[in-house]
């Protein structure tokens, strides 16, 4: 699955996962900034997620991010088999996620 960034705080999602599975998320930054993200299934009830930088060049992380252009993300499934996810939920088996950048620079 890929999404891109279409509006500020506002994600588009693809759905190309093999298994049936809907994702609705939004991401908030401090300041709006263009990023790619990509989600795979790695093993039931686990999502590896990673955030890229389109421009890297025009934005400087903090020390916070392990990696530079790289946004750090953590996503808990309640239950396994099963992924919806939508902002600000923390119903059982269903995921919250937020991405913010920490201090963004130009």
């Amino acid at each position: 699955m890929e999404v891109q960034l279409v509006n500020p705080g506002k994600i588009s999602l693809e759905d190309k996962l093999v298994n049936p599975g809907k994702i609705s998320m939004q991401v908030k930054l401090v300041n709006p900034v263009k990023i790619s993200m990509e989600v795979k299934l790695v093993n039931p009830g686990k999502i590896s997620m990673e955030v890229k930088l389109v421009n890297p060049g025009k934005i400087s992380l903090e020390d916070k991010l392990v990696n530079p252009g790289k946004i750090s993300m953590e996503v808990k499934l309640v239950n396994p088999g099963k992924i919806s996810l939508e902002d600000k939920l923390v119903n059982p088996g269903k995921i919250s996620m937020e991405v913010k950048l920490v201090n963004p620079k130009r």
